[in-house]
């Protein structure tokens, strides 16, 4: 169903999705009206995807941020860059890690939710 407002009197109407784009008459006024298009549904899937991507390029944002303006070449390479490099892997290892239990905990209630998944 969808469901929009009336722009003569205000009042919320209901019309079948087959009847988008379709001039009726609005059951308080009379007057005609055109059903508005049906809302675009997303996937039930894609919000725990989105945060998961969004959880890992925070990751990689955040764990190259110590690097950046670095360059190495005119420099005498010290045990320094080493801790650097490492530290900015394992950030950007946390939050892989991260995006994967987000999508895993999304998989699991989606599933307990339905019974199976799929559903």
């Amino acid at each position: 169903m969808i469901r929009f407002t009336c722009p003569q009197c205000k009042k919320l109407v209901q019309a079948p999705e087959s009847a988008a784009g379709e001039k009726l008459a609005c059951p308080a006024c009379g007057q005609p009206i055109v059903v508005p298009p049906a809302p675009v549904r997303l996937p039930a899937w894609l919000g725990p995807v989105a945060l998961a991507c969004l959880v890992l390029a925070a990751g990689v944002v955040i764990a190259l941020l110590p690097l950046r303006g670095r360059d190495y070449y005119g420099y005498r390479y010290t045990a320094r860059h080493d801790l650097e490099a490492i530290r900015a892997w394992a950030c950007m290892a946390t939050f892989c890690l991260a995006a994967l239990v987000v999508l895993a905990v999304a998989i699991l209630l989606r599933i307990t939710k339905s019974g199976a998944p799929g559903k």
